[in-house]
């Protein structure tokens, strides 16, 4: 992997299952009935491992032993909490200040609504 490469890691779903599969038969190995992480490069599933079984699917035409230690990495992190999707607290934090600058923006500062064409307020011709 370049140092310009944009690595991302999330669960994978059901639209995922495809890749999953392809991932799979390109590392000869069968999917176990688990909830997997996948890990992208620039958009790409290069990797992918399970979070309860901790099987492994890799492409054998790109490097992925970096992408491998950050998927394990992260599957034992959700192991180790239980798998808890809940937002944490900083995460909290940030959206309610988030929140707060929002509604405590001056009304001058917000955009008003346009009048409609040939609406109310709209000057009347003699």
């Amino acid at each position: 992997m370049s140092e310009f490469e944009s690595i991302t890691i999330r669960r994978a779903g059901e639209a995922d299952l495809p890749e999953l599969d392809r991932l799979g038969g390109l590392d000869s190995t069968r999917l176990p009935g688990d909830d997997f992480l996948i890990a992208e490069v620039d958009g790409e599933a290069r990797a992918a491992v399970g979070v309860r079984t901790g099987t492994l699917l890799a492409t054998p035409f790109h490097p992925t032993t970096d992408l491998a230690d950050l998927l394990h990495l992260r599957a034992k992190r959700l192991r180790d909490s239980g798998g808890s999707r809940r937002p944490t607290l900083g995460l909290l934090r940030r959206l309610a200040t988030a929140a707060t600058v929002r509604l405590s923006r001056p009304a001058a500062s917000r955009p008003r609504p346009a009048a409609p064409a040939g609406g109310r307020g709209a000057p009347s011709s003699p």
